[in-house]
């Protein structure tokens, strides 16, 4: 499929923030996608013609909206103050119920919508993702913050390959690593991504899961090395009724790398949509 038509644009915010946001496709079924921590590095709208081509294939079957957190991201924001960033956005765009799909970082903030935006969430996909920071994401995390504080972009960029992807696309990547001084550059926002990743350090939403009571889908991978499988499992148990699928051979990039999940995203949504709509 040739690259489909996309749209982006920015939601004022009352306070003169704005939340950044792209659309594309026009299958029936509407999917909000909200990005990991990459939104520290680049917004949805910086990255539109990337994450076009990247979801073409979700294009032909769902109207997709990429929401990035709000710019500029001051320090200390919540988990609760960035889903109500996001109910006011979708609620703008007139796009109603829909199946969040929320990555790595941004699973909590899906948790938190879950429950007090109930109308606005048909369904929930968290994928490689938490509801509590352990021992493990805390020292990952704490470095990247480290990183970002001290300015050294090229650093954070090849640790976070490293823990993200699987070791034969990690060595594939290093092929290119002497290159890494040409392409990778400060954000135009350096402090947003520390400032994005703060958060986690001390997050802990295990009294919010039981209240979820929409279809919910845990996905990740069994090698996780930034979040760990265990508290993958622990969420998913948490969570009334959710399916819980932990892809062996993947780790934190597995809804990057793993076609299969993609396949199962499909049928997840395919059923509980049909029993909701």
């Amino acid at each position: 499929m040739l690259l489909p038509a996309y749209q982006k644009g920015f939601i004022a915010l009352a306070d003169g923030a704005r939340i950044p946001y792209v659309s594309t496709g026009d299958g029936e079924i509407p999917v909000v996608l909200v990005p990991g921590a990459g939104d520290g590095f680049r917004t949805v709208a910086d990255a539109a013609f990337a994450l076009a081509w990247l979801y073409r294939a979700r294009a032909r079957r769902y109207r997709v909206l990429f929401l990035s957190r709000r710019e500029p991201l001051p320090p200390g924001f919540t988990m609760a103050q960035h889903a109500a960033d996001f109910a006011f956005a979708v609620r703008a765009l007139g796009v109603g119920r829909a199946v969040w799909e929320c990555n790595s970082a941004a699973g909590p903030i899906g948790q938190h919508l879950a429950v007090t935006q109930p109308d606005l969430v048909g369904a929930l996909v968290l994928t490689c993702t938490l509801h509590r920071a352990s021992p493990e994401t805390g020292r990952v995390v704490g470095y990247w913050i480290d990183c970002a504080r001290q300015g050294r972009w090229q650093d954070l960029a090849w640790s976070a390959i490293e823990y993200t992807y699987r070791p034969q696309t990690v060595a594939r990547y290093r092929l290119i690593k002497p290159l890494l001084p040409l392409v990778v550059r400060p954000p135009r926002q350096p402090e947003r991504l520390p400032n994005l990743l703060e958060m986690l350090l001390d997050l802990d939403q295990s009294n919010l899961l039981p209240r979820i009571t929409q279809p919910v889908f845990v996905a990740g991978g069994a090698d996780d090395r930034v979040i760990p499988a265990s508290v993958q499992r622990e969420m998913a148990a948490l969570i009334p009724g959710s399916r819980l699928k932990l892809y062996e051979g993947y780790g934190h990039g597995n809804d990057q790398e793993n076609p299969q999940y993609h396949a199962d995203f499909d049928r997840f949504v395919e059923q509980v949509w049909e029993v909701g709509a």
